[in-house]
């Protein structure tokens, strides 16, 4: 193993252990901001915030779904936070279509 992934793993634990599971809590927007500044303190970051997302986020819109909310409502919760879009756009070079398909998706397999 590379130092720099040790380096990585032990900030991530730091992180987490920090945070204490507190992160999802947060408003879509602070998450998305906080996402942005550590995916950028590693040259590998990025790859591991998208694959996280692609992995987490169908769970988050199958609960947004069983809530009762629609997929527009499910899409606006995330796609109407300018900090997620840009993330998810700028950041993670991801197109809207994507998050489409990935809402459509998450509320198919319920």
């Amino acid at each position: 193993m590379a130092i720099a992934d040790k380096i990585q793993g032990m900030a991530t634990k730091a992180v987490n252990k920090m945070l204490g599971g507190r992160v999802e809590k947060w408003p879509v927007g602070k998450q998305a901001k906080a996402m942005r500044n550590l995916a950028y303190v590693h040259p590998k970051a990025m790859p591991i915030v998208r694959s996280n997302l692609l992995k987490d986020l169908p769970e988050e819109m199958r609960q947004l779904s069983k809530g009762g909310k629609t997929r527009e409502e499910i899409k606006m919760h995330y796609w109407g936070c300018e900090a997620f879009v840009a993330l998810w756009t700028m950041d993670l070079k991801m197109e809207e279509a994507t998050f489409d398909e990935l809402i459509r998706g998450a509320i198919e397999c319920q």
